[in-house]
Formats: structure tokens, sequence, C-alpha cells
């Protein structure tokens, strides 16, 4: 994500979903301390809790995971489907990081462009 639109933590997904650590934890069927460490990266759930947390936030498994603070960078960004987003507030995000992301991949593809110009002038 690009540092306008800073990843959301486990709390913040909590919140837009109106929920409580504790409600979260009982949804799932895991304790609070559990989820508690999975948000401060001392343990890493199991995929099968990985996807209940996923379908209960309302969230891909990547922003799941990057909001415990794990590394996902390399991993292609899940894209909203969006005849689900009904929202116009939902749709104004959604354009948001989609103009991000189109951004971002312009600017690498203008260093790859670089990087293939120099890489063809040194072979010669």
């Amino acid at each position: 994500m690009s540092p306008q639109h800073p990843a959301p933590t486990l709390i913040e997904l909590l919140e837009r979903k109106g929920a409580s650590k504790a409600e979260f934890s009982e949804a799932i069927k895991v304790a609070v301390s559990t989820s508690r460490r999975w948000r401060t990266g001392e343990v890493i759930p199991s995929v099968p809790k990985a996807l209940e947390s996923a379908r209960y936030l309302g969230c891909s498994l990547k922003t799941f995971f990057r909001a415990i603070g794990q590394d996902v960078s390399g991993i292609p960004d899940d894209l909203p489907e969006i005849s689900d987003r009904h929202d116009q507030d939902e749709l104004n995000d959604d354009l948001q990081l989609v103009e991000a992301m189109l951004s971002e991949t312009t600017a690498t593809l203008a260093k790859l462009r670089q990087y293939r110009t120099r890489i063809k002038r040194k072979m010669g």
C-alpha cells in the first residue's frame, strides 16, 4: 500500500465492523489473548483461523495478514468486486486505492524501463 493509504490495523478493521476484541475472538473461537498475540506478531494464526478472521472482518486474507503486521510485499493486491460495492464511501475508498495502485505501478514501470535501458547500454 502507498504511504497515502496506510494499511489498517486489526483494531481498525474491528472498529470498521463495529466489533470489540472480545466479540471478534468469540466469533472465531479463539481466546482474546490469542488474537492479541496475533496483533503483536508473537503468533501467526493458522490458515483456517485466518480465513475465519477475514470472513468475519469482511476483508481479504492479504489485508488481514497485513493488519496483523505480516509482510505481504510481493503478493498481488486483491481487487474488490465493484458489483458488490453499493456504499458511496466504499466506492470512494476503492477509487482512491486503485488510483494509488496505478500511481505505484506507473512509477515502477518507469524505473524498470530505466533499468532496462541501462542494461541494454552495458550490453552494447
